[in-house]
């Protein structure tokens, strides 16, 4: 490897490693504060609206992953792969296939179509009844409606 490279996956480490630092301090706090309330979710879309986010199951299906438990995993979430692989299309672009991939116009919006996808599909097969797409009643919305003037 030469020194420019280097430099540029420091960068890039530098610039993906702090964001995580921050992200996993907000996850632990929300961890606390979930855990106190008696929550099954770490999900901020899922506290605030009661609803499951498209990605909601991936901290299962990684934990199931640690445990050498690859069909729970992919139970949990079949899309639980593309966190490390925007990670590493991110901090390996300088490597000309991924540069082009990570660059073209179609890669992110396929993505997307995906994801929504698979989203959908989960939620006509698995919601609100099956854990981890199921609907949280005691969100922050439906504490607010219940509270508000009537």
């Amino acid at each position: 490897m030469n020194s420019e490279y280097r430099k540029k996956l420091a960068s890039r480490i530098k610039n993906v490693v702090l964001p995580i630092i921050i992200l996993g301090s907000l996850l632990g706090i929300l961890s606390i504060y979930t855990s106190y309330k008696g929550y099954n979710t770490l999900c901020p879309i899922k506290l605030v609206s009661g609803f499951p986010c498209p990605g909601c199951g991936m901290t299962r299906a990684h934990l199931a992953l640690l445990d050498f438990n690859l069909s729970q995993a992919f139970y949990y979430h079949p899309l639980f792969v593309l966190p490390s692989l925007l990670v590493a299309i991110f901090l390996f672009q300088d490597i000309k296939w991924i540069y082009r991939l990570h660059h073209s116009k179609w890669f992110y919006p396929l993505l997307i179509v995906i994801i929504l996808g698979v989203y959908i599909y989960r939620m006509t097969i698995r919601f609100p009844l099956i854990e981890p797409l199921d609907y949280l009643e005691d969100n922050f919305l439906h504490g607010i409606w219940d509270y508000s003037p009537k």
